[in-house]
């Protein structure tokens, strides 16, 4: 057999799996579940790089979605940088120019907890380390005003709580006076209100009781601009969250 065989039997063999994982897609449901599917596969490499799909209209009958949503896919699909489309076929890219264009929020969803804590421990204690050289008296009275809410909720409201821990985060980005910081932390919004919502509800008692007193800790080195007091802060405070989850995930 030669190489082209090889190729072609392979190729075939992602489509059946293709087909297999896709299942029958409503067109109510095609834009995102499609695409979240068809994401996975290549991340996960069920679809490898170079792998060419079957034609428009064989997949369109194969799925039962038309053809304008199947389009829809591969657009999305190719501003990612997930896929290529010519003349002679759609194929997916190679890992490495994936890799560079695929949004962060998709890159964090295959990380494991202990990749996706060093990740936020390296970004966000700079930004904690900045906004304590930069803030000003508003930015601190912004700050003070979230934590003062997220007292007042205390639990009571976890959706609520999630998000003023969210805006507290972001706020102490906004402080830090660095546009790519802060850009890169609202890129990674989905895994901060994923990891927030979480601890508060598997564990609403300490995780609330020890997530307030992090965030006093972080707001006063701020407000002292004390920039290692706040860096030191913030790691203990993230490290704290991912324990959580992982103590959680191992029972």
């Amino acid at each position: 057999m030669d190489v082209n065989d090889v190729t072609s039997r392979l190729n075939e063999q992602m489509t059946t799996e293709l087909y297999k994982q896709l299942g029958t897609v409503s067109k109510k449901t095609i834009t995102s579940t499609l695409l979240d599917n068809l994401i996975e596969m290549i991340m996960n490499e069920t679809l490898r790089p170079n792998y060419t799909f079957p034609n428009e209209n064989d997949m369109c009958a194969q799925l039962g979605v038309s053809r304008s949503s199947l389009r829809e896919a591969y657009t999305a699909l190719a501003a990612m940088g997930f896929i290529r489309r010519t003349k002679s076929g759609t194929t997916v890219n190679p890992m490495r120019q994936i890799v560079a264009s695929i949004p962060l929020r998709y890159l964090l969803r295959h990380a494991d907890l202990d990749e996706i804590m060093e990740y936020r421990i390296m970004l966000e204690t700079q930004t904690a380390y900045l906004a304590a050289k930069y803030a000003d008296e508003m930015m601190i009275l912004e700050l003070s005003n979230i934590l003062d809410e997220m007292r007042s909720n205390n639990g009571s409201d976890v959706s609520r709580l999630s998000q003023l821990d969210i805006s507290f985060h972001f706020t102490i980005a906004t402080a830090s006076n660095n546009s790519l910081l802060k850009n890169t932390l609202v890129a990674v919004s989905n895994e901060l209100e994923r990891s927030s919502y979480s601890g508060y509800s598997l564990d609403p008692k300490t995780t609330i009781s020890n997530s307030l007193d992090f965030h006093q800790q972080i707001l006063e080195a701020i407000r002292e601009h004390d920039q290692k007091k706040a860096r030191r802060a913030m790691r203990n405070h993230v490290k704290d969250i991912y324990t959580v989850l992982m103590r959680n995930l191992l029972k």
